[in-house]
């Protein structure tokens, strides 16, 4: 019928005025363009061989396009339960476009998964999912169980049951409308969720070298970009809050989408374009607050607090060179604690020390090369630095019976906080030990230290060890850089969160009272991307680690 309708059109159209022969050619273009790109349309949403059409209440927003997609479902798995499942929209233009055939938001199981068809590029991805709405919360990856495999594509399926999922059952979530972005860190991926986890070998997992692995293309990494509702009900189903961390970081800024911050190829020390001004784009973290499950605990910290007439301007610190944060961590400890120079011969003091002894009492130390005089600064900020110094070593080979001895000695300190994981996985390790640490290197060094015997005889035995979270870092000009087929630092994620894993567990196996494990990742994991120089935490989420690390090392002792 068409086709003799635009034939009799043809013939018409001979007999007309050559203004009119324009218009109708131009007229019957635009059909056949709509013609295609429906065609298109219904073809690209239903790549995935489903059968029976229906359209997500989801409403997609994504980089590079902003529609409501329309889904398909096989007939013979469409039941209540699948009815429940809400399909997300996938972008086409990442890394793993052709790779997903379907991602999904459940609200009872609380979760958000993606689907991976046989054959894929990336078959073994890591993965990093955020919520922003009310509050924000990380995704928790697993690879999904064969059972739930069934249950979310059918078992008579003959499709790829290569499913990875997200999870924020154990997060505090406040109802609302959430920001959903999931991004693909690497293609081989070694991290938790990955094959090489889960086959349960850990010897395996620990020997992986991961020298040679490139993250995934930043300008590309972002597999999908969506609101989701999440309802009261869906918080409710948290079970047992006692298992829940201890605060949450609150966004008041919901109807702007929190993309995750990076640092795009050669925009070191730029902000001037377009491309490098709007990935780098921080201003987010002003929206932003921190909220304590309790404040009961923050009540007995404050009793340890000591003005010690110190001006300390938190936000100038960001504005510093990295000599000069040194050097203006050195200088508070001088003033208050006295010019040592780590050397019990030379005490001069001076009007600070004579507070901090009126005060009494042995110090912390803050182990670590930058961000742990980072954190130390924070300390001075709280109003705490009269307790903690700073104890500085590179990598877990410095921390021998001598370091803890000298410091001991010099400082006072019986309690050491220790972070000393961001150099073993830099440029640095490379350039020293032919290699970033691997998984394995890092625990039995860490290892070493916990069970060294001698240094837990220092001052009769009353020396204690607190293993803290190492900081992750955004993705940026040198971790995100692949030449000659390797990263030029290794301090992504992924290793990152390894590191974590191995430190909690190094703990848990020591069986030891004077060994314990400072998880934080509840403060900086959902602000991972937010650090002022792309490696370091910025003031306000310092402010909150240091407040809690207090905390656990003078009350919950």
């Amino acid at each position: 019928l068409a086709l003799r309708v635009a034939l009799a059109q043809a013939i018409a159209m001979l007999r007309l005025r050559p203004v009119a022969q324009v218009t109708l050619v131009l007229a019957w273009g635009c059909v056949g363009l709509v013609l295609i790109l429906s065609l298109t349309f219904y073809f690209y949403n239903g790549y995935a061989g489903f059968d029976m059409v229906f359209v997500s209440t989801v409403r997609s927003t994504t980089a590079g396009f902003d529609r409501t997609k329309t889904h398909r479902l096989n007939s013979t798995t469409a039941t209540a339960w699948e009815e429940e499942k809400e399909y997300i929209k996938v972008n086409p233009n990442s890394t793993i476009g052709f790779d997903v055939t379907a991602s999904w938001h459940h609200p009872s199981r609380k979760e958000v998964c993606v689907h991976l068809i046989e054959g894929a590029r990336c078959p073994n991805p890591d993965f990093l999912g955020r919520l922003s709405g009310n509050s924000l919360a990380m995704l928790q990856w697993r690879h999904a169980s064969s059972n739930i495999i069934d249950e979310d594509i059918g078992s008579n399926q003959h499709r790829s049951t290569n499913v990875y999922c997200g999870s924020y059952k154990d997060q505090w979530i406040l109802p609302g409308m959430y920001h959903l972005e999931i991004i693909i860190t690497f293609c081989n991926g070694f991290g938790l969720a990955s094959t090489l986890y889960r086959t349960g070998n850990l010897t395996e997992w620990l020997g992986n070298d991961f020298m040679h692995n490139c993250m995934e293309d930043p300008d590309r990494n972002r597999v999908t970009s969506v609101f989701l509702n999440i309802g009261t009900d869906d918080v409710s189903k948290r079970g047992n809050e006692e298992s829940l961390v201890g605060g949450y970081w609150l966004y008041n800024n919901t109807k702007r989408p929190l993309h995750t911050r990076y640092q795009p190829q050669n925009c070191l020390g730029k902000a001037t374009t377009s491309r490098c001004r709007v990935a780098q784009d921080s201003s987010n973290l002003a929206a932003m607050s921190f909220a304590w499950k309790s404040y009961d605990w923050v009540e007995k910290v404050k009793l340890y607090q000591m003005d010690l007439g110190l001006k300390v301007n938190p936000s100038s610190w960001q504005m510093l060179n990295s000599l000069q944060k040194r050097l203006t961590v050195i200088d508070l400890e001088n003033k208050v604690h006295g010019r040592t120079g780590l050397s019990p011969a030379k005490t001069p003091l001076n009007k600070y020390t004579k507070k901090v002894k009126e005060h009494g009492g042995p110090k912390v130390c803050i182990v670590g090369a930058s961000h742990s005089y980072h954190m130390v600064h924070a300390f001075y900020g709280l109003n705490l630095g009269h307790i903690f110094v700073w104890a500085k070593a590179n990598f877990p080979t410095d921390l021998d019976t001598e370091f803890f001895q000298k410091y001991h000695d010099t400082r006072n300190c019986t309690k050491f906080v220790i972070g000393v994981g961001q150099w073993s996985a830099a440029f640095t390790a490379w350039s020293r030990y032919g290699s970033p640490f691997s998984f394995g290197k890092w625990w039995d060094d860490m290892s070493t230290i916990v069970k060294n015997e001698t240094t837990s005889n220092i001052a009769n035995g009353t020396i204690k060890l607190y293993l803290r979270t190492i900081h992750l870092s955004p993705i940026n000009d040198a971790t995100g850089k692949c030449k000659d087929g390797r990263p030029r630092d290794w301090r992504s994620p992924t290793v990152i969160e390894g590191y974590n894993y191995a430190l909690k567990n190094i703990v848990a196996n020591s069986n030891s009272t004077r060994v314990k494990f400072v998880d934080t990742n509840f403060i900086t994991f959902p602000v991972w991307d937010m650090t002022y120089d792309f490696y370091h935490l910025g003031s306000k989420v310092a402010a909150v680690e240091a407040l809690y690390i207090a905390f656990k090392v003078l009350i919950d002792s």
